[in-house]
């Protein structure tokens, strides 16, 4: 099967590794409570419906769109269990109200399954209008995802409301702003956190419509989203009902760094590889438009693969092509490669986006239905007089030329993956966690009055020179409490001695008085 890696593709496989380590996280977790248990399925979600559309970017399929529409289905399931997120952390609130939204939302994602088992079985009843549903829906559980949050923080902060709404207003931004107890302050932090995936909405939305490229769309979406999968992940480890450890949290951000600079690298490096491509391509292209001026067919470039003609302008809707040349046998006219949804751009569109406006000199890919298989090209425009010439060329030279560097970056990201997950784990553990570790045993024997305690230092650094303090201390400790006994006991000593002699003194006089009488 043919792949495709680039910085969209590559991008999208490493939040994939992001998402599936901060789901095996969770799931390592013993005795979860319901609250991890629906972030455990919010994150499962995100990971299988990134898993899908890391499909669509990486391998050049038939099934694209099933794999397309399986991407928003995934994420709306792990949104209906982000939804019921607050409702259930950290105490059980408004339960009828829960089953309400719970209803709703399992419904809306029962109509829009339906709705694509029709998309796909008959993909052109595919509109844009499918995917803009399920980003609205997504943008409503968000924004009922914050108010209820902000809702549950007012409550936990001044459970007694304000008569007036006014003064209930006040209170709100009051709280909301400065929230003063540690509950209205872990629902605040998750509400402000569920902030951020609306921009990515936002912009998702502009770009359905055609007015932002799909390159920017990627570049901000990809960045936006590792923030926020960090940043929500760091904010419920913090704030779990389940303990964490200082360990998970540094390799959470030694990794997310580490994904955040390849990211940052592939987005200058491999778009370099395809601006070469592109160039020698359009030079052929220039060769093939000459030859047409002499309508000379032969020695044609040895990548190209077809050319063909429609009138100008172009109408991709009911497209008139005539075929000028093929070097592929299979090549034919044969439906449904003449729909519009065959064709999508590289730089200004989202995929199956019917044009308006044909942008020469740009590559596209056109997916074409053959008789036994489902081939797919890179294409390029020309316009002579009243006709538009496409120049196709076979998809697996693309590749070949510019992604081997890609597979490459993929493995690394791989390797790198397993060095964060075990060899730095086992690193961090032996230089940091373990002496911390003992550190704090240490500092819990001396808790239960044990100040014999002494903690090696394994290193000559912070951490050491914060054990030998800790050792100094208790050492100081031990040497004032031994002092404070050994005067005590010398003073108990005294008065046993003085209240003997007290005591003799008191016999002797009582024996005088005796004898006197």
């Amino acid at each position: 099967m043919l792949y495709h890696f680039d910085q969209f593709s590559i991008g999208t496989i490493v939040q994939v590794i992001l998402l599936a380590c901060i789901t095996g996280y969770f799931l390592s977790l013993q005795n979860k409570s319901r609250p991890t248990w629906l972030m455990t399925l919010f994150f499962a979600g995100l990971t299988l419906g990134f898993t899908s559309l890391a499909v669509v970017y990486t391998l050049v399929t038939s099934l694209w769109l099933v794999f397309s529409e399986a991407m928003w289905i995934f994420l709306l399931l792990a949104f209906v269990a982000i939804l019921q997120f607050p409702y259930h952390y950290p105490y059980p609130y408004r339960q009828n109200e829960a089953r309400i939204v719970l209803g709703l939302s399992v419904l809306f994602v029962v109509i829009f399954t339906l709705a694509t088992i029709r998309v796909v079985l008959a993909p052109e009843n595919y509109t844009q209008n499918h995917d803009l549903m399920a980003v609205v829906f997504l943008g409503v559980d968000i924004f009922w995802f914050i108010f209820t949050m902000l809702r549950r923080a007012v409550h936990a902060s001044a459970p007694t409301q304000p008569a007036s709404s006014s003064e209930r207003a006040r209170t709100w931004m009051r709280i909301i702003t400065r929230p003063e107890k540690r509950a209205a302050k872990m629902l605040v932090g998750f509400a402000l956190t569920m902030f951020i995936p609306i921009s990515i909405l936002v912009v998702e939305a502009i770009s359905i419509g055609g007015f932002i490229s799909s390159e920017a769309v990627t570049y901000f979406y990809q960045i936006v989203m590792m923030i926020f999968l960090l940043t929500l992940a760091f904010v419920y480890v913090n704030n779990a009902p389940e303990p964490t450890t200082f360990l998970v949290k540094i390799i959470g951000v030694s990794f997310v760094l580490m994904m955040t600079v390849v990211t940052a690298l592939l987005t200058i490096a491999l778009p370099a590889y395809e601006k070469n491509y592109n160039e020698a391509r359009k030079l052929e292209v220039q060769l093939v438009e000459a030859k047409l001026d002499n309508n000379d067919f032969s020695q044609m470039p040895a990548g190209l693969r077809y050319v063909i003609s429609q009138p100008a302008p172009a109408d991709f809707n009911q497209p008139n092509y005539t075929l000028l040349y093929t070097s592929d046998p299979a090549f034919t006219f044969d439906s449904p490669w003449f729909s519009p949804n065959s064709l999508v751009a590289t730089n200004s569109t989202q995929f199956a986006i019917i044009f308006t406006e044909l942008i020469f000199g740009d590559r596209y890919n056109r997916t074409i239905d053959l008789t036994e298989s489902t081939t797919r090209y890179t294409v390029y425009f020309f316009q002579q007089g009243d006709k538009i010439y496409e120049v196709g060329y076979d998809y697996a030279d693309f590749v070949h030329a510019t992604q081997p560097d890609g597979a490459n970056i993929l493995l690394l990201i791989i390797g790198a993956t397993f060095f964060l997950i075990f060899g730095f784990r086992i690193f961090l553990h032996s230089s940091l966690i373990a002496p911390l570790e003992k550190l704090v045993d240490g500092m819990k024997r001396v808790n239960e009055n044990d100040l014999s305690v002494e903690v090696p230092i394994h290193a000559a650094d912070e951490i050491g020179f914060l054990t030998g303090s800790f050792n100094e201390m208790v050492r100081s400790l031990y040497e004032a409490t031994a002092f404070k006994e050994s005067v005590q006991h010398k003073l108990e000593a005294e008065v046993t001695e003085r209240t003997r002699q007290l005591k003799e003194a008191r016999d002797a006089a009582n024996i005088s008085g005796s004898a006197e009488h």
